[in-house]
């Protein structure tokens, strides 16, 4: 009788220790079985192709939130990537837990991170699949292109530093909200940030005068005109006029008080620049009402999962419907809230454009046009959507986004489709024939028993 328990007990823990076994086994398997509907939790073919090809060492930084079950399901997504590629090494914090990793890393949110490669980073806070692998295929393309910024009308300089300091603001008059910077400029006021950023993506950067020469814009991926204040000469005009002919792309930066010259040019392209400034006093950044917000975006790829953004001083734009033998396809990307009115009109309410882009379908020139610059300056350029827009507006002008085109995928719910017999034949026989059944069963035994 002894010798049987001990045996009992081995057997016990022979099973045990070999349960033990199998699962320290399984930790170092890295296949596992799928059976969701959707496959939620599998690499799509598309994004084993992306990894497959790449051949750099890139390295993802992900804070997250260990008690949401959505961003553990990001983790477990970019798990799956490090292990589809060997030069692919993730790391992973939550930024309460470890403020110090997001400081260092320039993290604020938890569900977002960046991707780093050599000396190229993206910033990400798309936390699916689709969004992991557009950042990838972002942080290892080549060099994007040559990206030229014109100078010589006291455009936002792309080279300036990175801070901006309004104590200068009570001497120079300076105020974001009256429309823009005055001729006095700080020397440190300008795009130092988005062109870091730029060059982050893999853009050159270079300032461009347009007086210099007919092909000073030659080998320019696209141009951006950013806040000028003082007028292009008629032979600026006309090599801005040629090179936007040649299939050129131009992001227009206006402020509202400024004379650029460029209202006659922009007019052909079927967009008008009143120049008046807009005041929105139901949806506004802070206090100020000649600051509006924005965070219901027409249907475009460059707005998409865009946050709150927000534009001082921001002009009125409007199609024009004056060009000239063109043919224009003409959208609006960005406007106010129903309540704004300009600050010379304040009975007229209604939503205003402030962001247009119109492409011509002939030569394939796209001009992007925006009522106010100051949103992408070192000022502003970090807050909310602002930098995304501004990046996103430059991937749309240069083209490219690159974005692979990936379904996204979700939790899918089993349902059953009855039709109107068959939801007969289910209450008959659930809810009748059932405690009928019972009923019966119950009166057979106990008439048994009796």
């Amino acid at each position: 009788m002894r010798v049987t328990k001990v045996r009992q007990v081995g057997g016990l823990l022979l099973a045990f220790f070999i349960c033990v076994l199998i699962n320290l086994l399984a930790l170092d398997i890295s296949y596992r079985f799928d059976l969701t509907t959707e496959e939620i939790y599998s690499l799509s073919s598309k994004a084993s192709q992306v990894l497959e090809a790449i051949d750099q060492p890139v390295h993802i930084v992900f804070a997250y939130d260990v008690r949401s079950r959505a961003q553990r399901d990001s983790v477990r997504t970019l798990r799956n990537i490090a292990k589809k590629s060997n030069f692919v090494s993730i790391e992973l914090f939550d930024p309460v837990l470890e403020p110090a990793l997001a400081e260092a890393n320039g993290i604020r949110f938890s569900g977002s991170g960046l991707f780093r490669s050599d000396d190229r980073q993206v910033l990400f806070d798309d936390p699916t699949e689709v969004g992991f692998i557009n950042a990838l295929v972002r942080v290892t393309s080549p060099n994007l292109g040559l990206l030229c910024f014109s100078d010589g009308h006291l455009e936002s300089n792309p080279y300036s530093l990175h801070s901006h300091d309004h104590s200068e603001a009570a001497m120079t008059g300076h105020n974001h909200s009256t429309g823009g910077r005055p001729i006095s400029l700080h020397e440190r006021h300008g795009m130092g940030i988005a062109r870091e950023s730029l060059e982050h993506l893999g853009f050159t950067v270079e300032q461009r005068v347009l007086l210099k020469d007919k092909d000073s814009l030659e080998g320019c991926s696209a141009l951006i005109i950013a806040s000028p204040l003082t007028p292009f000469e008629s032979r600026e005009i006309k090599n801005l006029k040629k090179y936007i002919e040649k299939a050129g792309r131009v992001l227009f930066l206006l402020e509202p008080d400024a004379n650029a010259g460029l209202e006659e040019l922009l007019r052909e392209f079927d967009v008008e620049f009143s120049g008046t400034r807009i005041k929105d006093p139901e949806k506004h950044f802070w206090a100020d009402v000649f600051t509006p917000a924005v965070s219901n975006y027409p249907r475009h790829r460059v707005t998409r999962n865009l946050p709150l953004t927000f534009f001082p001083g921001v002009g009125e734009l409007r199609p024009s419907g004056s060009s000239v033998d063109r043919n224009l396809r003409t959208e609006v990307i960005l406007a106010t809230s129903y309540s704004s009115v300009l600050d010379d009109k304040p009975e007229d309410a209604k939503s205003r454009a402030i962001g247009i882009i119109t492409k011509d379908l002939d030569s394939a020139s796209v001009l992007l046009v925006l009522g106010d610059g100051d949103f992408a300056t070192n000022a502003y350029f970090d807050q909310l959507g602002n930098g995304a827009l501004f990046l996103n507006l430059v991937s749309e002008l240069s083209q490219s986004h690159g974005a692979i085109d990936l379904l996204p995928r979700q939790y899918k719910e089993g349902r059953l489709s009855l039709s109107s017999g068959q939801l007969n034949i289910v209450f008959l026989t659930n809810i009748l024939m059932g405690p009928l059944l019972l009923l019966a069963v119950g009166f057979f035994i106990w008439k048994k028993r009796k």
